[in-house]
């Protein structure tokens, strides 16, 4: 979709990539509209649903795997995407080009997400929290190098790395929590993943342009692209401590 919205903003206008936008969305309508639900267990009880979701977040908190799942995802759309969420303003300010240079930044991102999209649908014996923690960990330093990169194919090369890299790990981090968790829990997790992956990159956007109004647009993109590698580095260290204290209690 990404890669589609640059090309279209630049031949067509905001207005046409706005309604292909909203016609693509039919395609998924209809596949969800022939798709049948063959539950495994029979049919529970309901609860009320802000019982449910306390009930969630408790698993989510509880499962290892999940919330630490969770945590990457989180720091990779507060602080990577969200950093992405800059690219008009780098446009304008840093490359001093038009419509245009967003329409091939946008669809550099565009570009790396179906690259590492088809890459997943081969293969994801890679799929690991270490894995997906690392990419996270790459994207932060990438982040960090476009913050200070002026020349404009450079960035196009950063930010189609960055949609790969971001498109991997937020597949990725689905397909491990969609085969870790229980079946009724499911819809539950699946909804914080959502929260955290794209509500997150809103939240990243609004934090980066209030701290670059403050200090700078290349300082709050770097420091974004630090916070990232900052937030993965002390889990890692924290979950090393954990571990050396298990080991001395055994």
């Amino acid at each position: 979709q990404i890669a589609i919205t640059g090309p279209a903003i630049a031949v067509w206008g905001v207005g046409t990539a706005f309604v292909i936008n909203g016609v693509s969305y039919l395609a998924l309508i209809a596949a969800m509209a022939v798709v049948r639900l063959n539950p495994s267990a029979g049919p529970k009880e309901r609860k009320h649903p802000w019982a449910e979701l306390v009930e969630g977040a408790r698993y989510v908190f509880s499962h290892t795997t999940v919330r630490s799942l969770l945590f990457a995802v989180a720091a990779g759309a507060i602080f990577g995407r969200g950093a992405l969420e800059m690219l008009p303003a780098f446009v304008d300010f840093v490359y001093g080009r038009g419509a245009s240079a967003l329409a091939a930044l946008t669809s550099a991102i565009g570009g790396g997400a179906v690259v590492g999209s088809l890459y997943l649908s081969r293969s994801t014996r890679w799929v690991s929290v270490t894995a997906i923690r690392l990419g996270i960990l790459c994207a932060g330093l990438l982040v960090m190098l476009f913050a200070w990169v002026s020349d404009f194919r450079v960035a196009l090369a950063i930010v189609a790395l960055l949609g790969a890299i971001l498109t991997m790990c937020a597949i990725g981090s689905q397909i491990m929590i969609q085969t870790n968790i229980e079946d009724d829990m499911r819809g539950r997790v699946g909804s914080f993943w959502a929260i955290v992956a794209m509500g997150g990159t809103s939240l990243g956007g609004l934090f980066v342009g209030a701290a670059a109004k403050q200090w700078g647009l290349e300082i709050a993109v770097a420091a974004s692209g630090a916070l990232c590698v900052g937030i993965i580095l002390l889990g890692a260290i924290r979950r090393r401590q954990s571990a050396g204290k298990e080991t001395r209690a055994a």
